[in-house]
């Protein structure tokens, strides 16, 4: 099984370098790093309705069909920032609702999601970190937007 730094599941965040708007340039995607675990979540809304089996014979029996609805992609993280420079990002874009474009990599799984637009759920700070280099955290983010899925 893969792992980067014995991780599963990373998470990267756009974060261009000058002018530069290419999404394969490695350079422009920054790790949130301290990440020190994570969930990652797909959830389906399931549609439902009864009809008849038959809408022209009354007596025919009724039954369920059943579609998707709306998608919801979801992570959790939490860990230690690795500079104040990196929990102070987190914290304004959580206070600012800031919407930015995320790439969450499963490692084990061998696949990788891009969202155009992220969105914090919420996001909480527990202190300084021992070192006072950095901050513990926890957020949970929700992914919007187009999201592509790729196969690593």
């Amino acid at each position: 099984m893969s792992t980067l730094d014995g991780k599963e599941l990373a998470i990267q965040r756009w974060a261009p370098q000058g002018d530069s708007t290419v999404e394969a340039d490695p350079d422009n995607w920054k790790y949130l790093c301290g990440a020190m675990s994570g969930d990652f979540s797909i959830d389906n809304e399931i549609l439902r309705r009864s009809v008849r089996a038959d809408c022209q014979d009354m007596t025919s029996k009724i039954i369920t069909i059943a579609a998707y609805g709306a998608q919801t992609i979801s992570f959790g993280v939490s860990g230690l920032t690795d500079t104040d420079a990196e929990g102070a990002w987190l914290e304004q874009a959580a206070f600012n609702q800031t919407r930015f474009k995320t790439r969450v990599v499963h490692l084990g799984k061998g696949v990788m999601y891009v969202a155009t637009e992220t969105l914090f759920g919420n996001f909480r700070e527990s202190g300084q970190a021992e070192n006072d280099t950095g901050l513990s955290f926890t957020a949970q983010v929700e992914l919007s937007g187009t999201i592509t899925r790729t196969v690593l």
